[in-house]
């Protein structure tokens, strides 16, 4: 029931977060072309998605350093982010950034034995 309930707090956070945080930053940018704005919406929910994974990995032994998984995720979801940055403009590109950011949220909170 707890990862459940953690896999539903990272969801909330993916889509609220990186709504609100992605408003905040195409706000910054002003106008500009359409690849430009794809490519800060989609590292903007990629750090979100990083972010969340970081937490969900190391909670509740934040103090922990022995557990490298964490930063694994964190810096598996910016070059997957990067690479994912470099393929044509599509509708396949959204969806696949999606699906990758929210896979990692889910396998950070299902390989975490501490959340029970």
């Amino acid at each position: 029931m707890g990862k459940l309930i953690w896999i539903f707090i990272g969801l909330v956070a993916y889509l609220g977060g990186g709504w609100i945080a992605k408003d905040i930053v195409l706000s910054i940018i002003g106008d500009t072309i359409l690849g430009d704005i794809t490519f800060y919406e989609c590292l903007t929910y990629s750090a979100i998605a990083a972010i969340f994974s970081l937490v969900a990995t190391n909670i509740p032994d934040i103090g922990d350093n022995d557990n490298p998984k964490g930063l694994i995720w964190f810096f598996a979801i910016m070059i997957v982010t990067i690479l994912i940055k470099e393929m044509p403009l599509s509708v396949g590109l959204i969806v696949l950034y999606n699906i990758v950011n929210i896979a990692a949220i889910i396998l950070s909170v299902v390989t975490n034995k501490n959340i029970k």
